[in-house]
C-alpha cells in the first residue's frame, strides 16, 4: 500500500514580512505541516488491513471501539495521535494497532537520537532547552537522562557477546584488520575518575586505545588512522576480556610487535600480563617524569632529577634507584615521598627497562581519549554521577569517539523495524 501525503499550499504575503520574519514564518508553517502529515500517515497505517485484524490472544476477528489519543514527541514537536481501539468480542482483549508501530516510548527514535547526540556534549538540562529551541521537541532533562541510561545498554552488545563467546566458548571472533610481522600494534590503557554522587568520592572509567598506523597530517600533527577504543566502568578483568577481543579484531595476533603502555597502575600491569603476555610493556614516560619531578622539586635537586630521568630513558631503572638512594632528606614527609617514588620505579622496573627496546615512550593517545571520553563530559564544575547513568553516557560518548554513532542508530532503527513486522 502506497501512502501519499498532501502538504497543501502555504500562502504568505511577502510584502508584509522582513527577511527574518519570512524565514521564521516558513519554519513554523512547515513544522505544522510536518506534524499534520505525521498524524495523517499514522491514521492511514492504522486502518491498513482493518478487515483482517484478529485477536492476538484467541484469533477471533476484532471490532473497532473508537479512538484513544496518545501524545508522541517528534522532531517537530509533540503530536496528538488518535489510536484506533480494537476489542475482541470473544475474550474482551483491547488492542491498539498503532502501538505495534510506535512502541511504548513517549518519543520517536529519531527524536531520541538527536537528544542523546546533544547530551553527549552538554548537560541534560541544556540539552532539553536546546531541543525545544532548535526543533520544538519537548523532552525534560530527566527523560533524557533516562534515555541515555537505557540506550547505553544497547551500545557494544555485539563486542560484549563476541568477548563472552571467546572466553566462555572458545569461539574466535576473527580479524577485521590483518597486520604483518613488520607491523607494530600499540595498546594504551589508562583510567579517568568520575565524581560519585553516592559516596562523594570518585569511581574509575577504564579506557583502552588500540592503533597501529600513523599518518602525518600537518607539520606538527600526526593522525592515528586506525585508532579504536573501548571504555567502561567494568572491573579490570571484564574490561580486559573485551579490550582483548577488540584487539583481536584489529590484528593483535598477526602484528609482529605489540607495545602496551600504561601509567604504572597495578591493575594495568596485571591486565597486560593476563591478556597481552607477548606485549612489550612500557611505563608512560610522562607519568614517570611527573612522579620524579614531584619529589625532586628543589633547585638543588635539578641535577639529580635530570640524571634519574636520563638513566630511566635509557632503560636502566636499577641505576635510577641507586641515584635515589643517595638523596638526602630532612623531613619525614620527604622520606615518605622518596620511599613511594622508589616503590613506583621498582613496581614498574620492566616497563622502564623496556625503553631500551622501543622508541615509543608516551601514552598520548589514551590520555587524549580519557580527556575526550571522560573529562570533558563528566568532570565539569558541580557535576556528580551515579554509576548506571555514567555507564550509559560513557557508552554513548564511545560511539562518537569511534565514529560509530550513525551505524549504531541504523542498527537500532533496523531492530525497531524488525520488531514491528
Amino acid at each position: 500500500m502506497i501512502i501519499e501525503i498532501e502538504l497543501g499550499v502555504l500562502t504568505l504575503d511577502v510584502e508584509e514580512f522582513s527577511l527574518p520574519e519570512i524565514e521564521i514564518k516558513l519554519d513554523e508553517a512547515m513544522k505544522a505541516k510536518q506534524r499534520q502529515a505525521f498524524v495523517d500517515c499514522l491514521r492511514k497505517k492504522d486502518v491498513l488491513n482493518e478487515d483482517t485484524r484478529t485477536c492476538p490472544a484467541c484469533g477471533r476477528k476484532m471490532k473497532s471501539h473508537g479512538f484513544v489519543i496518545r501524545k508522541l514527541g517528534t522532531l517537530v514537536g509533540s503530536v496528538q495521535i488518535p489510536r484506533r481501539r480494537l476489542k475482541c468480542p470473544n475474550c474482551g482483549l483491547d488492542h491498539y494497532v498503532l502501538d505495534e508501530l510506535i512502541g511504548k516510548g513517549k518519543h520517536t527514535m529519531p527524536t531520541i537520537e538527536k537528544a542523546l547526540y546533544l547530551a553527549t556534549e552538554i548537560s541534560y538540562h541544556k540539552t532539553s532547552i536546546a531541543l525545544k529551541k532548535l526543533c520544538g521537541s519537548e523532552i525534560s532533562h530527566g527523560q533524557i537522562q533516562a534515555m541515555a541510561k537505557k540506550e547505553g545498554a544497547f551500545v557494544g552488545q555485539e563486542l560484549k557477546k563476541a568477548a563472552d563467546d571467546l572466553f566462555g566458548l572458545g569461539l574466535d571472533p576473527g580479524e577485521l584488520v590483518t597486520r604483518t610481522k613488520d607491523d607494530t600494534l600499540v595498546i594504551a590503557i589508562d583510567g579517568g575518575n568520575i565524581p560519585d554522587r553516592l559516596t562523594k568520592n570518585d569511581f574509575e572509567a577504564k579506557v583502552g586505545v588500540i592503533y597501529g598506523i600513523k599518518a602525518q597530517v600537518s607539520k606538527n600533527r600526526i593522525s592515528l588512522v586506525d585508532r579504536v577504543a573501548y571504555a567502561s566502568l567494568e572491573d579490570s578483568f571484564k574490561f580486559g576480556q573485551r579490550l582483548f577481543c577488540l584487539a583481536r579484531r584489529h590484528g593483535v595476533l598477526s602484528a609482529g610487535r605489540i607495545l602496551a603502555i600504561g601509567d604504572g597502575a597495578a591493575w594495568i600491569r596485571s591486565l597486560v600480563k593476563d591478556f597481552f603476555p607477548s606485549a612489550i610493556y612500557l611505563l608512560d614516560l610522562y607519568h614517570l617524569k611527573k612522579r620524579i619531578s614531584t619529589v625532586l622539586n628543589a633547585d638543588e635537586d635539578e641535577y639529580m632529577k635530570n640524571a634519574v630521568i636520563g638513566v630511566c630513558q635509557r632503560g636502566r631503572p636499577d641505576e635510577a634507584l641507586i641515584l635515589l638512594n643517595r638523596r638526602q632528606v630532612s623531613t619525614k614527609e620527604q622520606a615518605e615521598q622518596l620511599r613511594k617514588l622508589k616503590g613506583y620505579i621498582k613496581s614498574n622496573r620492566i616497563g622502564i627497562a623496556n625503553y631500551a627496546h622501543s622508541d615509543l615512550f608516551g601514552s598520548g593517545a589514551v590520555e587524549k581519549a580519557v580527556d575526550l571520553l571522560v573529562s570533558r563530559r563528566f568532570k565539569n564544575r558541580g557535576m556528580s554521577w551515579l554509576k548506571p547513568g555514567a555507564g550509559g553516557m560513557l557508552a554513548l560518548r564511545l560511539l562518537r569517539f569511534n565514529s560509530e554513532w550513525d551505524s549504531h542508530w541504523n542498527w537500532r532503527m533496523k531492530m525497531m523495524l524488525e520488531a514491528t513486522t
